[in-house]
């Protein structure tokens, strides 16, 4: 359900938080991550 809501949406991660990067590489979803600077 959260893949389908998810799905064609452009998602940014503002954390390099490893978890979550592989939970969004688990549901096959684009991503890119942005840091603070």
């Amino acid at each position: 359900m959260l893949k389908e809501k998810l799905h064609g949406k452009h998602l940014i991660l503002a954390s390099g938080s490893p978890r979550r990067q592989h939970f969004f590489q688990e549901l096959d979803l684009e991503f890119e991550i942005r840091l603070k600077e």
